[in-house]
C-alpha cells in the first residue's frame, strides 16, 4: 500500500472510531434538561457578603440572563446573590426541587424567604461542586402563583457565578443526577483504579527491563490520566491552600500528553531530543503560570487554563497523531498504524470535551475523555504485552539455543576428556609394559643371561640351580609388585614373607617377621613397592648366604614427624657380621644402595660380631608427591 493510501486510511479509521465511539455514548445520554424540567434563564444578581437574604428593594439588584460565566465580585471568598422569579400554576400538585447543572461553586438556597438547604457556603475550605447538585424543595414552601428564589453562590477566589438552573419534579431531577453520577462518577472511579493499577504494572515491566523506556513513559501518562481524571471526583481541594488545587487537572492532562509523546518517540524509534527538550521546557513552565495565576488573579488563571494551555494541548496530541503517521512512511508497521488511530482518535475526544467546556456542546454525561480510556488501555496495553511476550519468548528461544549450545559443547567436552582418558589408560599401560620390561630386563633377564652362560661354561648344577631360582623369585617380586594397584603393601610383604620363610626354615634359619598396623594399609606405586620388595629380598639373601646366623628379624612401620612420615623396615640377624668398609661387590651392598637411592631412600648398614642390620627409610611424602599412583 502507498504511504499516502496508509495515511489516508489511518485517518479515516480514525474518524471511524471516533463516530462509534459517539454513538457509544449517545445511547447512554439522556434529554437535556429532562421532558417537564423548566430552565431558568433569567435573574437578578447582587453582591453581598451577608449571609441572610438582602431585601428585595435594594437598587443593588441587576438583571441577568443565566447561565451566568461571566465572574462577579473581587471580595475573597467571592459571594452573590442570584434573585429567580417564577409562577407556578395551581393545578401541578408535586414535589418540587431545583437543579444547579454543574455549578462550580456552593451554594444554599432560599424559597420565599425559607431556607431550603446549604452545600456548605460556611466549609473551610469551600467546596465546589463539578457535579450537579439538587435542591429538593419541602412540601408546602411551592404555591401557587409568584414564587422567589434565592440561591446564594459563594466560591473561594476572586469570582462568583452561576450556571445552569433548572426547576422540576423533584423524583425526574433526582433520577437524572443519579443516572448521569452512574457515569460520571462510579463507573470514571472505576476507569481511574483500573488505570492506576496498570500504570504500576507498566512501571513493573520497566523496572525489571529498564533498557525498554517505552514502557516507563506509559506508565507515567497512565499516572497522569488517572490524575487528571480523579480532580473532577472532589467537591472539596484535597490540598490546602485550595487554588494549589485548581490548576492540577490541567497539569496532569499536559503531562499525560508530553509522556504520551515521549512514549511514541521511544516505540517508534524517533530521536527527536530538541522536540523532547521542548516538550520538557513546557512542561516546566506551564505548571508554574498556571499555578501563579490561580493564586494571584483569577481571570488571567481562566484565560490561561481554558483559551492557552489547554489548546496547546490539544495541539500536541495532534503532534502525536502526526508523530504516528510519520512512522508509517518508514514501512507498513501494524502497530504504528494501530497507534496512530487511537492517538487521533484521542485528540478528536479532546476536541469535543474542549467544545463542551466553552459550552458549544451541552450532553449529560459531560466529559467523554475519562470513557476513551478502555479503547486505549486496550490497545495500548495490548501492543505492549505483545512486545512484551515477544521479548520473553524471544529470551526463551535464546535461552533453549543456548541450552543446546551448551549441551553440544557439554558432549564434546565429555567426549574430549573421554578421548583423555583413553589416552591416558593407553599412556599408562604403555609406562607399565615399559617399566615391566625394564624390570625384567634387570632383573630376571640378567639373570637368565647368566644362567645360559653358566650353561654354556657347564657349571655346576647347585650354583645353575641357585641363579634360576634368584631368576624366579625375581619374577614374583615384579608380579607382587604389578598387584600393588589393588593391593596394600601389607598384603604384598606377606606374599614375600610367606615364600623368605621357607627358604630360610629350610636352611634352619628362624624368621621373626611382624608387620605393624600402621603399615598394613600402606599403599606405594608399583616402582617403589618392587624396589622395596628387592632390597628386602636381596637383604634376606645376603643375610642367608654370608651371615651363618640362626635368627633373622624383619621389622615394617610407618614413622610419623610433625610434618612428615616414612616407611622403616629393619633386616637384623645375628651372624657373624662384617665390616661394611671392606666387604667387596659380591656381597650386593652396592646393589641395595643402587636400589634404596632410586627409590630416594636412604639405606644404613651396621654389622658387628653380634649380627647385621640393613635399615631402609622411605620418605612418604616425597613417595607419593613424586608419583600419582603413590596412594589410591
Amino acid at each position: 500500500m502507498r504511504i499516502s493510501s496508509r495515511i489516508a486510511a489511518t485517518l479515516g479509521a480514525a474518524a471511524a472510531l471516533f463516530a462509534l465511539f459517539l454513538f457509544w455514548m449517545s445511547t447512554a445520554e439522556e434529554r437535556v434538561p429532562p421532558e417537564g424540567v423548566s430552565v431558568l434563564s433569567s435573574a437578578d444578581r447582587l453582591l453581598s457578603s451577608s449571609s441572610t437574604p438582602p431585601a428585595a428593594d435594594d437598587p443593588s439588584w441587576s438583571p441577568v440572563t443565566l447561565p451566568d460565566t461571566v465572574g462577579v465580585s473581587r471580595a475573597k471568598p467571592a459571594r452573590a446573590w442570584y434573585r429567580l422569579r417564577v409562577d407556578i400554576d395551581p393545578s401541578e400538585h408535586r414535589l418540587w426541587a431545583l437543579f444547579l447543572r454543574r455549578p462550580w461553586t456552593t451554594a444554599s438556597v432560599w424559597v420565599n424567604d425559607a431556607l431550603v438547604d446549604d452545600a456548605g457556603t460556611d466549609r473551610r475550605p469551600l467546596p465546589y461542586y463539578v457535579s450537579d447538585l439538587v435542591f429538593v424543595i419541602p412540601a408546602g414552601l411551592v404555591r401557587p402563583g409568584r414564587n422567589e428564589i434565592l440561591v446564594r453562590s459563594v466560591r473561594e477566589r476572586s469570582s462568583a457565578f452561576l450556571g445552569a438552573v433548572w426547576l422540576g419534579d423533584a423524583e425526574t431531577l433526582t433520577g437524572f443526577k443519579a443516572r448521569t453520577s452512574r457515569y460520571t462518577q462510579t463507573y470514571v472511579r472505576v476507569i481511574i483504579v483500573v488505570t492506576f493499577v496498570l500504570s504500576l504494572v507498566y512501571a513493573g515491566l520497566f523496572a525489571m527491563r529498564r533498557r525498554e523506556t517505552a514502557y516507563g513513559w506509559f506508565s507515567a501518562a497512565l499516572l497522569m490520566w488517572a490524575i487528571q481524571n480523579s480532580w473532577t471526583q472532589f467537591d472539596t481541594p484535597p490540598i490546602s491552600p485550595a487554588w494549589a488545587w485548581r490548576p492540577v487537572a490541567y497539569i496532569a492532562l499536559g503531562w499525560f500528553v508530553i509522556c504520551a509523546a515521549v512514549f511514541v518517540h521511544r516505540f517508534a524509534h524517533l530521536r527527536r531530543p530538541r522536540v523532547e527538550r521542548s516538550l520538557f521546557v513546557v512542561g516546566a513552565l506551564g505548571p508554574v503560570a498556571l499555578w501563579i495565576t490561580a493564586a494571584t488573579n483569577e481571570f488571567a488563571f481562566r484565560i490561561t487554563g481554558p483559551f492557552i494551555w489547554v489548546p496547546s494541548v490539544c495541539l500536541l496530541g495532534l503532534y502525536v497523531g502526526w508523530s504516528l503517521l510519520q512512522a508509517l512512511r518508514r514501512g507498513p508497521a501494524l502497530e504504528s498504524q494501530v497507534l496512530a488511530i487511537v492517538a487521533l482518535f484521542l485528540a478528536m475526544v479532546g476536541i469535543r470535551d474542549y467544545l463542551r467546556d466553552r459550552g458549544f456542546v451541552e450532553t449529560a454525561i459531560g466529559l467523554y475523555l475519562p470513557f476513551a480510556a478502555p479503547v486505549v488501555l486496550l490497545v495500548f496495553g495490548t501492543i505492549l504485552l505483545r512486545r512484551f511476550v515477544a521479548a520473553l519468548d524471544e529470551s526463551e528461544r535464546l535461552n533453549l539455543e543456548l541450552e543446546a549450545r551448551v549441551a553440544e559443547k557439554s558432549a564434546a567436552i565429555e567426549a574430549s576428556y573421554a578421548q583423555i582418558a583413553r589416552m591416558e589408560a593407553q599412556r599408562a599401560r604403555t609406562e607399565e609394559r615399559e617399566r615391566l620390561m625394564r624390570d625384567m630386563h634387570d632383573g630376571i633377564g640378567g639373570q637368565l643371561v647368566q644362567a645360559l652362560a653358566m650353561v654354556d661354561r657347564k657349571v655346576e648344577t647347585a650354583r645353575m640351580r641357585e641363579v634360576i631360582q634368584s631368576c624366579l623369585d625375581d619374577l614374583r617380586l615384579v608380579i607382587d609388585a604389578s598387584a600393588t594397584g589393588s593391593e596394600s603393601l601389607g598384603a604384598v610383604l606377606a606374599s614375600l614373607r610367606s615364600r623368605m620363610r621357607r627358604r630360610l626354615e629350610g636352611s634352619g634359619v628362624r624368621l621373626h617377621w611382624p608387620l605393624g598396623e600402621s603399615a598394613e594399609d600402606l599403599v606405594l606405586n608399583a616402582h617403589s613397592t618392587l624396589q622395596v620388595l628387592r632390597i628386602l629380598q636381596e637383604a634376606i639373601s645376603n643375610a642367608l648366604r654370608h651371615s651363618g646366623a640362626t635368627d633373622l628379624r624383619v621389622e615394617c612401620e610407618v614413622e610419623c614427624g610433625t610434618r612428615t612420615s616414612q616407611l622403616r623396615l629393619a633386616i637384623t640377624d645375628n651372624g657373624g657380621g662384617f665390616d661394611p668398609d671392606s666387604v667387596t661387590r659380591g656381597r650386593g651392598l652396592g646393589n641395595l644402595r643402587k636400589r634404596a637411592e632410586d627409590l630416594g631412600a636412604t639405606i644404613d648398614i651396621c654389622s658387628g660380631q653380634d649380627g647385621t642390620q640393613v635399615s631402609l627409610r622411605v620418605p612418604l611424602g616425597t613417595t607419593r608427591a613424586g608419583d600419582s599412583d603413590a596412594e589410591n
